[in-house]
């Protein structure tokens, strides 16, 4: 390594003589440059060889007059730094032609070359024109629209691309000559990839429409389906009512007449005097039978019938049921039922098991716990049914296991069916008692459908009951709040 005093170092390699400048070097010390390039000097340039190393001998020194020498196997080489003068000159760099699969194209001043999108191979043909050292020509180029930083190609004259996506796209190319001299204008060359059918916007216009169409017939369909499906389901409610109503009326007209027929026909003959003495009290059974299997023809009609599946409904026929059962064993009745009742659906099921549990709480208190008065009451908490039955009659006094107070002294099968018709329903049955103060069952039942909108055919009318003629009137005390 030589230094010729003007900032330039000369190395003497194995591929010829090169020229760096120091500030190169620094620069590329610093950072500032990611590599050092420098001038080459080869048999272009007039030296026999491009071996320049003797081993551990050094092959080259500086004379007093500032020439510097290099030894070879061929001869010996001098160079005198001060006479070198630049080339300054860029080299003007055009592109020749583009390759498309073999095939190649021109391009029309003013426009752009358009390439199907189909295309395998794309192949740029480039040069620039430097007389003093045409080898030593250097480029990078560059595709804008798909490569971010420029390409060193080296002396290469040629770019290969394939299968380019559909975009406008522009081929840069720039050259510098012997001296590293570049020309940054370059040339250019552009050019579009035509879109597939299917990447056209009209095609993915189309697209969208059709998927919009697709997916609102689906949305369409199953809101059809689905109103389809709602409509048979409430046809075969609506069936299913109708049937039920018929059952009801044929219940009602044809056997609940007739036995209203056997009733009325064996107390004329009780009353009258066409039996015989002996046949009185046959016929006196018949009549008490009669009437018994009439008032459950009647429970079986309320629960039959469609048009008493409402929270009203049912709570008017307890009531009445109430006094009629309460009146008959005469026991004084106490209502505290609420004016306004939420409208509400219930199932027929539910009501069936709730009357039977309701029924069932009223003969205990009459027939078990000889109570004198009855209270029936009716609270509403976050939409929960809660229908309390309180007696004063002697109460409970031995407990029973699964339930939360005592039981009678008999069996306690009674209490034992009123928790599992509650259980069946999603609720609860509760015993509070002492004994000689009376007993009070509460059913607890989960919330209700309140606040939904009945069917015409289904809404309830409001009807009011009186109490019955017998026993006389001071035995019922009515209370509403």
């Amino acid at each position: 390594i030589a230094d010729d005093g003007g900032g330039y170092l000369w190395l003497s390699t194995h591929h010829g003589i090169q020229r760096i400048a120091k500030t190169e070097l620094n620069a590329c010390a610093d950072g500032v440059k990611p590599t050092v390039a420098g001038q080459w000097y080869t048999r272009e340039d007039g030296l026999p060889t491009l071996e320049y190393s003797g081993g551990l001998q050094a092959a080259g020194c500086q004379t007093t007059d500032g020439r510097l020498w290099f030894t070879s196997n061929k001869g010996l080489v001098s160079v005198d730094p001060a006479s070198i003068r630049p080339n300054l000159t860029p080299p003007p760099v055009v592109v020749e032609s583009l390759q498309v699969d073999g095939r190649t194209l021109g391009n029309p001043p003013g426009t752009a070359a358009a390439l199907a999108p189909d295309h395998q191979r794309l192949e740029f043909h480039y040069t620039a024109l430097s007389l003093t050292a045409p080898n030593k020509v250097k480029f990078k180029y560059r595709l804008k629209g798909l490569d971010r930083d420029w390409v060193e190609a080296g002396n290469k004259r040629s770019a290969t691309y394939s299968q380019l996506p559909h975009a406008d796209y522009q081929f840069q190319v720039i050259a510098c000559n012997n001296d590293g001299v570049w020309n940054l204008v370059g040339a250019g060359y552009d050019f579009t990839v035509r879109p597939f059918y299917w990447q056209t916007w009209w095609c993915r216009l189309l697209a969208g429409v059709g998927l919009a169409l697709v997916i609102g017939g689906a949305v369409l369909y199953e809101t059809r389906r689905r109103l389809q499906r709602r409509i048979e389901a409430l046809e075969q409610e609506r069936a299913i009512e109708r049937e039920r109503t018929r059952i009801a009326q044929d219940i009602h007209d044809d056997i609940g007449a007739s036995l209203t027929r056997i009733t009325l026909l064996s107390q004329e003959y009780v009353a009258g005097t066409r039996a015989p003495d002996g046949a009185v009290a046959v016929l006196r059974q018949i009549a008490l039978t009669a009437s018994a299997v009439t008032q459950a023809f009647e429970e079986i009609v309320w629960a039959v019938a469609p048009r008493h599946d409402t929270l009203e409904s049912l709570i008017c026929y307890m009531a009445k049921f109430a006094q009629d059962f309460l009146g008959t064993a005469l026991v004084r009745c106490r209502l505290d039922l609420p004016l306004k009742v939420p409208a509400c659906a219930l199932s027929a099921d539910l009501r069936h098991n709730l009357f039977l549990a309701f029924k069932e709480a009223l003969n205990n208190a009459v027939k078990h716990a000889g109570a004198s008065e009855v209270s029936v009451s009716l609270t509403f908490e976050s939409a929960r049914f809660i229908l309390a039955v309180k007696d004063n009659g002697r109460g409970l006094d031995h407990p029973l296991p699964g339930i939360r107070a005592a039981s009678t002294g008999g069996s306690g099968q009674g209490l034992l069916n009123l928790e599992r018709r509650l259980a069946r329903l999603g609720g609860c049955c509760e015993f509070v008692t002492e004994t000689g103060a009376g007993t009070t069952v509460r059913f607890h039942l989960p919330p209700l459908s309140v606040g939904v909108n009945l069917p015409d055919h289904r809404r309830p009318a409001r009807r009011f009951f009186t109490p019955p003629p017998t026993p006389p009137p001071a035995l019922y005390e009515n209370r509403h709040r």
